[in-house]
């Protein structure tokens, strides 16, 4: 990693971010306002990153939606390396318009368990990390916001990695109150998604503590999930998360 925030810095200092960009593959062009455009550039070392970026978004959405939504998604991919949850690594806020990490390479998302027979399923192992995963990730401060498959990879080693992380949350012991009800919030979230994913692949891992998240579900989650199921999928049309493309 060491090499790879190094070369980068290198070309960034020689080409600036506009020429690396140009050498750069796009793998998403954002579509709605507070999306960002995604490239992955390889670097000489082999390494790949992935670039986030607002700069050719309106001032009006940088400003608003653009340098927080990066700041908090560099600082927490940088709290849940140092805690041991795999994510991206971080490599480097530029600008505050430009994020740079880890391109993970050699990974699929999780998908509905419907997309899988009986040969291509996860096992169960991976079910048991990632229960894991999410209670270590809750267990030290941190919450994600947005679990849900399309932010799941499989690693060639079989193991999870969660991605997308601009929403989280970590709390600190002198956190003011406001911010501890949105973890708390963001944390029952989590739990609910994480436990019916899990059922719907392996019921008997739910214990007691997933099984209260379901039963218990908060009226704003079940709210969320009857307007995105009942309103916007049939107006907007489901179409399925497609998956990361190779750089």
């Amino acid at each position: 990693m060491t090499q790879a925030k190094a070369e980068f810095q290198e070309e960034l200092a020689a080409k600036g971010i506009r020429g690396i960009l140009a050498e750069s593959d796009l793998l998403k062009i954002s579509r709605s306002v507070g999306c960002c455009d995604v490239y992955c550039h390889r670097l000489p070392c082999g390494v790949a990153c992935l670039i986030k970026t607002y700069l050719d978004r309106p001032l009006w959405v940088r400003r608003l939606f653009g340098r927080r939504s990066l700041k908090n998604e560099f600082k927490r991919l940088v709290d849940f390396e140092r805690f041991g949850i795999r994510v991206p690594k971080p490599y480097a806020l530029l600008d505050a318009d430009t994020l740079v990490e880890e391109f993970l390479e050699n990974v699929v998302r999780l998908r509905d368990t419907r997309d899988y027979d009986d040969t291509t399923r996860p096992g169960r192992e991976f079910f048991v990390e990632l229960i894991s995963m999410v209670r270590k990730m809750h267990a030290s401060g941190l919450v994600h916001g947005d679990l849900r498959r399309a932010n799941i990879m499989i690693q060639a080693d079989g193991n999870p990695c969660m991605v997308d992380v601009a929403t989280s949350i970590h709390l600190k012991e002198r956190s003011w109150w406001g911010k501890r009800m949105l973890f708390n919030a963001f944390r029952n979230s989590d739990l609910f998604s994480l436990a019916r994913i899990v059922m719907s692949f392996y019921p008997d891992l739910i214990d007691d503590d997933l099984n209260r998240a379901i039963e218990q579900a908060p009226w704003y989650l079940r709210l969320g999930r009857f307007f995105r199921q009942e309103i916007y999928r049939p107006l907007r049309g489901k179409r399925r998360k497609p998956e990361r493309k190779s750089c």
